[in-house]
Formats: C-alpha cells, structure tokens, sequence
C-alpha cells in the first residue's frame, strides 16, 4: 500500500488554488471544479465537493521537508503567506516554522538540524 494522494475541501477554490500557487510557489493544475497540487512525493487534490459526505477536520498540517526553514519562510512571506510561527528549534528536533493557509489548513516548513 502507498499513499500518494491527499484531498483537500476547500470553501473557497480560488483562494486555495491562489495559496498553493502563489504564496507556497507549487505547480497547480486545473480551474475552481478540480485541481491537483504536486508537492512532490504526493498529490495534493483539491476539490469542491467530496465523493461521500463529511465533515470539514480539524487540526490539519501540511509538512514540507525543506533545506532552510528562515530561506523558505522568507520566500513564503515576501509572496503574502501569513506567518504564525517563525522558526525555531521544536522539543522533537526539528527545526520548524509554520505559516495559515484557507480554511484553517497549517503548513510547516521543517528540516532535521
């Protein structure tokens, strides 16, 4: 078994579409009805509905392994991505930073020292 896909509901496509492309600076394709991120080891599909009923979860977090937490956040911000939580070391080991993405979705930027 490999998962390869993660499915986002986003309220609002266009905004979430925007926030990957712009702000995170990933490959996009499609429009406002379905749309596909590629975040490297696996597909991000973002789509309006889903294909059975549910709830919208909470306490979701993205993570991307990155070379430098401070380089990437920098370029996260200097294209308009919403900062909460600049890097620092974390209790596991990480160094992580983390920025607000649509819907309540979090996204880390972390690296191993």
């Amino acid at each position: 078994m490999k998962l390869n896909h993660l499915s986002i509901i986003p309220t609002d496509m266009e905004r979430t579409i925007s926030f990957f492309q712009k702000e995170l600076n990933l490959p996009v394709k499609g429009d406002a009805s379905y749309a596909e991120v590629n975040a490297g080891a696996i597909i991000i599909s973002l789509s309006p509905s889903a294909a059975v009923p549910t709830e919208r979860p909470q306490g979701v977090v993205l993570q991307f392994e990155v070379d430098s937490v401070g380089a990437t956040l920098e370029q996260v911000r200097a294209r308009g991505g919403w900062v909460l939580r600049d890097p620092e070391l974390m209790p596991w080991g990480t160094e992580s930073a983390y920025v607000a993405g649509p819907d309540g979705l979090i996204v880390e930027f972390y690296r191993w020292p």
